[in-house]
């Protein structure tokens, strides 16, 4: 999506850190469906939601910072897509109760 070698890095550290996200998520679903140590998976499953929102951010702060003025603006009209398909995988998917 990015040309620069910065924001290749940090995309990259985005899509771990997702699969990483999910895998609690899911490990959280399959403890929540046996009742057992809800409490402890909960609280794992909302530090690392807390640490998938703020390398997101981060993420994409750096793109803007790291990326010249030139590719910037190249790219800056396919920013809100990348925000988009960051925030649809993961925060908009099937919310728990």
């Amino acid at each position: 999506m990015f040309t620069c070698e910065k924001c290749t890095k940090l995309w990259a550290i985005g899509c771990s850190l997702y699969q990483e996200a999910e895998r609690a998520k899911k490990n959280f679903e399959r403890v929540k469906k046996a009742n057992t140590r809800l409490f402890e998976t909960k609280a794992q499953y909302l530090k690392k939601y807390k640490r998938f929102r703020t390398i997101r951010d981060n993420k994409i702060s750096e793109i803007k910072r790291c990326m010249d003025e030139r590719i910037f603006w190249q790219y800056e009209h396919r920013l809100p897509y990348f925000i988009k398909d960051i925030n649809d995988r993961f925060f908009h998917k099937k919310k728990m109760n």
